[in-house]
């Protein structure tokens, strides 16, 4: 089991007394936010390296025209 399962399922305990409801939007809000987070993360891990090419030489710009 996960620690964040173990969070929900504490928090869901701790806060009983909202009714099911409103313990039902918390706990789906909770998830979403979760959710993006953890998305936010594999995505920023998972994209690709930019390569950096050498470059020797710098050309000479002599003019506008």
């Amino acid at each position: 089991m996960s620690l964040f399962n173990i969070f929900i399922i504490g928090v869901a305990f701790l806060l009983d007394g909202l009714g099911i409801f409103l313990l039902g939007l918390l706990l789906l809000a909770l998830c979403l936010i979760a959710t993006g987070i953890l998305s936010a993360i594999v995505k920023r891990k998972n994209a690709p390296v930019p390569k950096m090419v050498k470059v020797s030489e710098m050309a000479e710009v002599t003019g506008l025209n």
